[in-house]
């Protein structure tokens, strides 16, 4: 009999039996697919990537959304401070919403930095309101039968890092130490602290350089880790294998950006004990910034054109900017905009407008107004978008690049150096 060529099995004997058969079968089955549990793994791997893909979709449409609110509220409070008298008690109450309303962009900032895919350029940041915005945002999520203690003791507390990424270290720590408490309750114990780093002191991180650090600790009182499998905590399926735990991105990920920080890790568990996981980052320089809200706000007399399709924010930016002397031609259609421009280009001296509209994005309608005037400055605006960043606006002749919430103090700053550049 001859060889009948499946291009996949070679039938040479037909006194083979059916189960041999099958057998072959499930083994090419497996050289293709992968074996029955490596393929449950890649569905879980597949689940999660697409549950952060469909949660930074959410956060973008949250952010939009909530920055779009904060803006007006912002911009009326500075008004009104503007307005009142010095010695007035009405002083302290707008301060206090603009306090308040900046508690509520970091928070917004952060959850978008949680979410987010991309990495950033790392910058000087401090470590201890990253820390304490991220546990109030993971409060949200726990089971009441798990407690939070903070121990947040670190002095000059600066890192050099993207702070979406530690934001990232911190909340897959936590989560994974939640879910080890899941079934009992206990307590959740997160620590910052001022550390010195001999050479050799961390035997998982031998590569740490001597000098300052500033150590992030987790700790939970759950289940714990075998000293056997210790070791292996920094595998991608630790997480799920290991400790049962779905929801955490697993220790490698973790470790992926403390080592991009040139920082270390360290694991210390026992079974039934619970978890303690140290990470260190180099401590950088605190870099002195000027004040938030510098005085006086800087106004002008120049002509602008104000396009955006919140109608509450419009209104009160055309009002703030007026009332530092500007003469504001307002637009919530961005096609009435374009066709404003085009009456008389010459009439405007800068276009502030929003990314995210109907009809035409803000980066259409500054690529169409550049194209009848390639000198007129442009100010774009968003509270997230995943088209255009800073960068790529620049290089498409856009002067400058705002995100929302926006404050006036900053706006006016920004007005004036686009129109004194």
């Amino acid at each position: 009999m001859k060889d009948v060529d499946t291009g996949m099995l070679n039938i040479t004997d037909q006194k083979k039996t059916k189960a041999q058969l099958i057998d072959e079968i499930e083994q090419l089955r497996n050289q293709i697919y992968g074996a029955p549990e490596n393929q449950e793994k890649t569905r879980t791997s597949l689940r999660q990537t697409q549950m952060m893909q469909a949660i930074g979709i959410l956060a973008g449409g949250i952010a939009h959304e909530l920055n779009n609110i904060l803006t007006p509220i912002m911009i009326h409070a500075e008004i009104a401070l503007l307005d009142l008298p010095d010695d007035s008690p009405l002083c302290s109450n707008m301060e206090g919403i603009l306090a308040a309303s900046d508690r509520a962009r970091y928070l917004v900032s952060q959850f978008l930095a949680f979410s987010q895919q991309e990495e950033n350029e790392p910058q000087s940041l401090a470590m201890t309101p990253l820390v304490k915005a991220s546990l109030k945002f993971l409060r949200l999520t726990m089971p009441a039968t798990i407690s939070i203690h903070q121990e947040l003791n670190a002095q000059n507390d600066v890192v050099l890092a993207d702070p979406g990424q530690i934001n990232q270290v911190l909340m897959n720590l936590c989560t994974n130490a939640v879910d080890a408490m899941q079934e009992r309750g206990g307590m959740l114990t997160v620590g910052l602290e001022n550390v010195t780093i001999k050479k050799g002191a961390v035997p998982t991180s031998p590569q740490l350089v001597p000098g300052p650090y500033i150590k992030l600790t987790v700790k939970d009182t759950g289940t714990g880790i075998d000293p056997v499998i210790v070791d292996r905590a920094f595998s991608t399926q630790f997480a799920a294998d290991e400790r049962k735990q779905g929801a955490g991105l697993g220790l490698a990920a973790v470790w992926g950006i403390i080592n991009d920080c040139r920082g270390g890790i360290a694991v210390d568990s026992s079974r039934g004990e619970g978890t303690l996981v140290s990470a260190y980052f180099p401590k950088a320089e605190e870099k002195r910034q000027a004040a938030e809200f510098p005085l006086p706000i800087p106004g002008g007399s120049e002509s602008l054109l104000l396009v955006d399709d919140d109608s509450g924010l419009v209104s009160s930016m055309e009002s703030a900017l007026e009332k530092l002397g500007y003469t504001v031609s307002a637009h919530v259609d961005s096609l009435e905009a374009l066709e404003s421009f085009k009456s008389g280009p010459a009439r405007f001296d800068l276009v502030i407008t929003d990314q995210v509209m109907p009809n035409l994005t803000g980066q259409d309608l500054s690529e169409q107004m550049l194209a009848i005037r390639s000198d007129i400055p442009i100010i774009l605006c968003t509270a997230h978008s995943e088209t255009i960043d800073e960068k790529k606006a620049k290089s498409l002749g856009i002067r400058d690049y705002m995100l929302k919430p926006l404050v006036l103090h900053k706006l006016a700053v920004v007005i004036r150096s686009v129109l004194d550049g």
